[in-house]
């Protein structure tokens, strides 16, 4: 009996021991605090942070947050372990330059300037990470394909800024065994004479986000021409389908808040605090253009369906 006994206290320690273990390791770590950094009272920035504390609050995390407008001037030195979170390019440079050595994840961010930012201010093995607020090419391309079965010919037009990502675009454009009709479009070009050939040499235009070349007026081209010649365009915003794309594929503030607080909740938890990098959004919404789609003679899939495909595609780095 004093054996049995001796066992069964043995497994109740066992036991205890597990699940005190496990009630530890779903912990935030201890005194953990959140610096939220944003540029101004932009409406975008209220709603990352609206889904980041929100997806917090789904894992039962509520770490203390703080919020500073890097324009009203200078900040605290960030406490160690303390985890800064910047949300668009102004607030990302700010963090970059003044705290360097802090731990930083940047939110709403084009994957362009992100390198350039890194290179401008090297940190060493700081961790760092990023949320893209522009879509991965792979997932463009899958698009592509989804509402164009058969689509050989891909066009899109670059720009001053945008023109670095032309190898990768093209890279992936090849490897769907697909063609890419593609120019370079700068300030003292005729727009018209660099969209024209492309669009009549393509089946299906994808614009391209380039802050300095696909203004209003450039993008209205793109779908003024494009619808005339029966090729659907894949746009980069609302605005754009409401102009006469296709289809747009973005990701909203909220995506993007959303996949921050996964990231911020991993770290909290102490995962990966090593091994911090740089992520294409993981979610995004398609808009679709029904009157575009009846005039081209397009039968467009369900929205839901298409992301279900598209959520297959294993993403590659630029």
């Amino acid at each position: 009996m004093k054996c049995r006994g001796t066992l069964l206290l043995s497994a109740l320690i066992w036991l205890c021991a597990i699940a005190w273990t496990a009630a530890v390791q779903a912990q935030p770590v201890k005194d953990a605090r959140v610096q939220l950094l944003f540029a101004g009272n932009s409406t975008y920035s209220k709603l990352v942070e609206q889904a980041l504390v929100s997806e917090l609050a789904r894992q039962d995390l509520n770490p203390a947050i703080a919020r500073f407008d890097v324009r009203q001037g200078a900040m605290a030195e960030p406490m160690a372990g303390e985890l800064l979170v910047a949300v668009g390019v102004e607030a990302t440079r700010h963090a970059l330059q003044h705290w360097p050595r802090s731990p930083l994840l940047s939110l709403f961010i084009p994957s362009l300037t992100w390198q350039q930012l890194l290179q401008e201010y090297p940190g060493g093995t700081t961790p760092r990470a990023a949320v893209f607020i522009d879509q991965p090419f792979d997932r463009l391309i899958a698009l592509a394909r989804l509402i164009k079965p058969g689509v050989h010919e891909i066009g899109t037009v670059f720009g001053p800024t945008s023109t670095v990502h032309s190898r990768g675009f093209s890279d992936a454009v090849e490897k769907q065994h697909l063609h890419l009709n593609q120019a370079t479009l700068n300030q003292d070009k005729n727009p018209i004479a660099v969209i024209t050939p492309v669009i009549d040499k393509s089946e299906l235009f994808v614009a391209i986000p380039d802050q300095s070349v696909f203004n209003r007026s450039i993008a209205k081209w793109v779908l003024y021409l494009s619808y005339r010649r029966h090729i659907p365009v894949i746009g980069f915003s609302r605005s754009y389908t409401e102009a006469g794309a296709l289809i747009s594929i973005f990701s909203s503030p909220a995506d993007i808040g959303r996949q921050g607080g996964e990231l911020v909740a991993g770290w909290l938890q102490g995962a990966d605090r090593l091994s911090f990098a740089s992520y294409f959004p993981a979610y995004y919404q398609l808009l679709t253009n029904a009157a575009v789609a009846r005039s081209l003679g397009i039968k467009l899939p369900a929205t839901n369906q298409l992301i279900d495909e598209l959520d297959k595609i294993k993403l590659t780095d630029r």
